[in-house]
């Protein structure tokens, strides 16, 4: 899945949810415009804003992976998700190979250095062959 895919997903859960972009931006803290980025996916923004975007139109963020469902409720769940991933790697260099993300990158997910872009969620979960599903919280 890319980032327009997802920004689309976005797009269909707030219109599910009625709540205006106005109301969504003062919860947020954040400008309507950089609200309407977000759903537009105009640039690659982090993952703890999308968790804060959906968790105030009542929804939230899984990953599904073959039997295994992670839900993403702050940024370290994807952090402990990716390094029990990586336990198991032999080759870390290739795994980012791989993902198409920097070895630097992916090292710095354990270690909390930079913020989780969604961008490099859409690129795990792809790797994994897992599906990111968003569903209501109630």
């Amino acid at each position: 899945m890319n980032r327009a895919e997802f920004c689309t997903m976005i797009g269909d859960t707030t219109k599910q949810s009625r709540m205006k972009v106005a109301d969504i931006a003062k919860a947020m803290d954040r400008t309507a415009n950089n609200v309407y980025m977000l759903k537009a996916g105009v640039k690659n923004f982090k993952l703890q804003n999308i968790i804060k975007y959906l968790d105030i139109i009542g929804y939230k963020i899984q990953i599904k992976v073959k039997k295994n469902v992670i839900t993403l409720s702050e940024e370290d769940d994807f952090r402990r998700w990716v390094t029990a991933v990586m336990r198991n790697e032999i080759d870390l260099n290739q795994m980012a190979k791989d993902i198409k993300i920097s070895i630097t990158t992916l090292k710095d997910l354990r270690t909390h250095r930079r913020k989780v872009s969604i961008d490099t969620v859409l690129l795990f979960t792809d790797y994994m062959k897992g599906k990111i599903v968003l569903n209501k919280k109630f």
